[in-house]
């Protein structure tokens, strides 16, 4: 970590940041149309809320308006309930029942729900059986749309407003004003990224770990909402474009390069050694061990539950779950290894990663990279269960194959690239500004404030 209160970002106009973008090759330079109304809230993002569901109830203490439904009627003056689901027919695929009246068919597959005000509008979604899937009050606008496999629903809400309740519920309203703000400016220009890739899919991301946790209101705060207005336009630039801004919970003492995590490069993001002075080659099991076991003095985010971490798993445990989760991987080698006899380390990152194992069983042997070899510790869906990081070292019971159990030892939750959340909450008790945390986990970026006058 750079030492010292000098650690400033750069902090331009929309005018020079449209030079830098025309001296890019990015399709996403930093003066597009698209990106400005994005920043300003002209154009909402698009979060989803659920997906597969039957019945989709809206209501405000207000009243509601359906711009664009037809008929035009179907959401009447005054109305602050409607009701969604599908009609069963090709010509009008949904039908709405306002404040509880008969439902009329829509001719649309796409419905828009907004207040007519500056009220929120309350989201209850059911999926099969009756089971509520969303239940929560959200700013801006809903839209519903019929799909094969039911109704999907996607909050439209301008970015500024998004923002308070992803802090909330990522680093918590308790966080230091400073780690708030570097959330702040992490998250928008994350979402920022994706929806400028997404203009032409249906929404552009989801409100899970999958994309951000987005729970409407629930989740926002005096302290939230001061953090997003704080940072208003600040995005992480490299190179004239938006920067895929990822984060992660606590890293274990060093982050991850996007290249041993998703094989690809993240423009302004590289491995960084999350603590004072420099850090050293963990590509060896015998220097992790050493790491994770003796950690050095002054590593961030240690006192997060997470920082180190050990699992014990026996080989027939382990073989079932191999057998759920591989096939959802398809590993090289095949997803059908048989009864686990060993798990083989082949190749680790400079950070300490584990960017390669293979599974050898009785029948095959399959081999994961990256960030799919934590998921194979589940049920093979990324964010669900799965090993805590791919940062550990594995101790096997017995002298020799098929060994009896594995030991997992651990540090860091997360795919470990860019922001350590847990550190930037220590950076900030330290007394560094959001712009020294940003510049120390995304060191290859810069911070830019798209606020400022429209480009000559």
């Amino acid at each position: 970590m750079r030492s010292g209160t000098a650690v400033g970002a750069v902090a331009v106009c929309a005018a020079l940041v449209c030079a830098a973008a025309a001296r890019s090759d990015s399709p996403l330079g930093a003066c597009t149309p698209e990106l400005r109304e994005l920043v300003e809230g002209t154009h909402p993002v698009r979060v989803l809320l659920a997906a597969g569901v039957e019945r989709v109830k809206v209501t405000s203490s207000g009243p509601l308006s359906g711009p664009g439904v037809t008929p035009p009627d179907a959401v009447p003056p005054g109305c602050q309930s409607v009701t969604m689901d599908l009609s069963g027919a090709a010509a009008a695929p949904l039908r709405l029942a306002a404040d509880g009246r008969t439902p009329v068919p829509l001719c649309d597959d796409r419905v828009r729900i907004a207040p007519t005000d500056d009220r929120t509008v309350n989201v209850r979604a059911a999926g099969s059986g009756g089971r509520v899937v969303v239940n929560g009050s959200y700013r801006g606008s809903v839209e519903v749309a019929a799909g094969v496999r039911g109704l999907t629903v996607v909050s439209l809400v301008p970015v500024d407003e998004y923002l308070p309740s992803v802090l909330g519920a990522e680093i918590g309203e308790d966080s230091p004003r400073a780690a708030l703000e570097a959330q702040a400016v992490a998250a928008r220009s994350y979402v920022l990224y994706h929806a400028l890739r997404a203009a032409e899919e249906p929404y552009d991301l989801a409100a899970t770990t999958a994309g951000q946790v987005y729970r409407g209101t629930s989740s926002e705060s005096d302290a939230t909402v001061r953090a997003a207005e704080e940072t208003r336009g600040e995005l992480l630039t490299a190179g004239g474009a938006v920067v895929d801004a990822v984060y992660h919970a606590v890293s274990g003492g060093v982050t991850a390069d996007p290249r041993s995590v998703w094989g690809a490069p993240i423009a302004g993001l590289a491995a960084v050694y999350d603590g004072v002075g420099s850090g050293r080659d963990l590509s060896t099991d015998e220097e992790v061990r050493r790491f994770l076991l003796s950690p050095p003095q002054g590593v961030l985010g240690s006192s997060h539950p997470f920082f180190r971490w050990r699992t014990r798993l026996s080989a027939d445990a382990l073989t079932r779950t191999l057998a759920e989760s591989l096939p959802r991987l398809r590993p090289e080698g095949g997803a059908k290894i048989g009864r686990l006899q060993d798990i083989r380390i082949d190749a680790r990152a400079v950070s300490g990663h584990v960017t390669q194992v293979t599974f050898v069983g009785t029948v095959g042997a399959a081999t994961l990279r990256g960030d799919a070899i934590r998921w194979a510790f589940g049920d093979g869906r990324a964010g669900r269960d799965g090993l805590r990081s791919t940062l550990f070292a594995v101790d096997k019971a017995g002298s020799r194959a098929p060994y009896s159990a594995y030991e997992f030892v651990g540090g860091g939750w997360g795919h470990g690239t860019g922001m350590s959340q847990a550190g930037a909450i220590e950076l900030a008790q330290q007394g560094f500004d959001h712009r020294a945390i940003l510049q120390h986990y995304y060191r290859l970026a810069e911070l830019t404030n798209f606020v400022g006058p429209e480009p000559p």
